[in-house]
């Protein structure tokens, strides 16, 4: 490559290389100048076929397999136009874009605003938290997208089985997409139109529980669910509903989240009133829960490195990034608490075991990275005071550590030694899978009690996926004799269109 230097007060400056009569390559780093609005982030970086640099308008123009760095973002093009006092990027052709979170957007042409920190996409398409966005306009922030009309699925984009068409979406990575003017299509067929749908990002299996699934429970025999949810001004309103052959439920919930004044706080809340009927046990009752808390703005330590801590009664503390640290209380309990004399507790999925109760106070330190280029390791250390009695001891303090490896795809394992000081026994606690086949994983969970010794939970999984749409589950809990079947979503789409991920090894021209 042959790095350009700007003339003077020059006009454009046209280059073109010839490396050992065979390919070329030319690249312009820039960095900051005087009286140039580019101040802070890096300088930028092209790499094209051809460049064109006008230091007198303070603009760059490069084609031909185009690749560069500006200002929090990488873009691949067929051709880039770039205003440097303007702080703005214009792309066309093949567009490939990496923002400053590191999520993907491709289309045919794009418009980046480098001060606001805003990507414009036309004939776009976005993999966001597992879940596939195509629309003929996208505009993309790091917390926020926005886009018209929309397709949007968890299938294989090229023939999916089911995908919901909207008349605009707005999305909030890792929390929420609100899809206004829905309309849900399988196949060719079309559904059910609502006026709002809202998709949970939080994590695969809240996506699922977005959609309709079907299964059986030793609890619910066949069942049929479903959660909907839209908005009642600025609370979160859902209505969720569970039709199975030995029981039934109903529940309505609000969820709300609200900044507290100037302070990096923000309140959350919710509250939700539940019916339950279980024909084979003959109870039917009615439930209240609710729970509050308060979570921070994010702090962002460094690329890899971030800091959230959310307080709950049911959740204390959330923290995302490469290394983290939590400490917080972890509370799940039944009240009246649960019991096994009769009368019978007030739901049947209250009645369970009284060591999957938690309530603990934790502070645990996690570390994720990689071994090799395609292992992931995960490294925690922590202590935890629980504040339940179980059969071995009143309250217990324990000290844990975890290791565990996951190469998606083909297998993950997982062990962690927890030692009880206070009566100085080991429980064991593994978590190992293994990929039979493309589409079948199969996983096997325990916890073993040394001081007993027993295992006190054994579990076998088998997932299937169906179609890259789809993922049919089978659990079956060997120590409780339960068995769980499950078919939902699976948010595990692919790129329809592959556009290369790096440049070519040569670029023949002429001299």
């Amino acid at each position: 490559m042959l790095p350009l230097t700007p003339k003077p007060g020059g006009s454009s400056l046209l280059t073109r290389a010839l490396i050992g009569g065979l390919a070329c390559c030319l690249s312009l780093v820039l960095g900051p100048r005087s009286g140039v609005a580019a101040q802070e982030g890096p300088p930028l970086v092209v790499d094209a076929d051809q460049v064109v640099y006008d230091d007198a308008t303070q603009t760059v123009e490069a084609t031909g397999n185009v690749s560069l760095s500006y200002r929090g973002i990488r873009i691949k093009a067929d051709f880039t136009h770039i205003e440097l006092r303007e702080e703005r990027a214009e792309a066309r052709g093949h567009v490939v874009a990496v923002d400053s979170t590191g999520r993907e957007l491709r289309g045919d042409a794009l418009v980046y605003n480098a001060r606001d920190q805003i990507i414009e996409l036309t004939q776009a398409e976005v993999i966001v938290n597992g879940v596939y966005i195509k629309s003929d306009h996208i505009e993309a922030s790091p917390g926020l997208i926005v886009a018209r009309e929309s397709t949007l699925t968890t299938c294989d984009p090229a023939h999916p089985l089911y995908r919901v068409t909207a008349s605009s979406l707005d999305v909030i990575p890792g929390n929420r997409a609100v899809v206004n003017g829905a309309t849900l299509w399988v196949g060719r067929y079309r559904i059910i139109s609502l006026p709002t749908l809202i998709v949970s990002l939080r994590d695969p299996k809240a996506t699922a529980g977005s959609f309709p699934s079907v299964g059986y429970t030793s609890i619910d025999g066949l069942y049929f669910a479903y959660r909907f949810a839209f908005f009642v001004g600025a609370p979160l309103a859902y209505v969720s509903t569970s039709l199975g052959t030995l029981a039934q439920r109903a529940e309505v919930g609000l969820e709300l989240e609200r900044p507290l004044g100037s302070l990096p706080l923000s309140l959350t809340a919710a509250g939700s009133a539940g019916w339950h009927h279980e024909s084979g046990l003959k109870i039917e009752t009615t439930r209240l829960q609710y729970d509050v808390g308060l979570k921070t703005s994010t702090i962002q330590f460094g690329p890899q490195t971030d800091w959230q801590t959310t307080w709950k009664w049911t959740d204390a503390s959330h923290l995302a990034g490469d290394a983290t640290l939590t400490l917080g209380r972890n509370v799940l309990r039944v009240y009246p608490p649960t019991s096994s004399a009769p009368p019978p507790p007030p739901l049947a999925i209250d009645f369970i075991n009284p060591e999957d109760l938690i309530d603990e106070l934790r502070l645990e330190y996690a570390k994720t990275g990689m071994r090799g280029d395609a292992i992931a390791t995960t490294f925690k250390a922590g202590a935890f005071y629980d504040y339940l009695p179980n059969t071995l001891s009143t309250n217990t303090t324990s000290v844990t550590v975890t290791y565990g490896e996951r190469l998606p795809n083909r297998f993950h394992w997982e062990l962690q030694p927890e030692y009880n000081l206070d009566k100085h026994f080991v429980t064991m606690i593994t978590d190992t899978g293994i990929a039979l086949g493309t589409h079948v994983y199969f996983t096997v969970q325990a916890k073993y009690e040394t001081a007993t010794p027993r295992f006190e939970d054994l579990d076998y999984i088998v997932t299937a996926q169906i179609r890259d749409c789809f993922e049919l589950s089978i659990k079956y809990r060997q120590v409780r004799q339960e068995l769980w079947i499950a078919l939902g979503i699976s948010p595990t789409p692919v790129w329809q269109t592959q556009y290369p991920s790096s440049r070519p090894n040569h670029v023949n021209c002429e001299s």
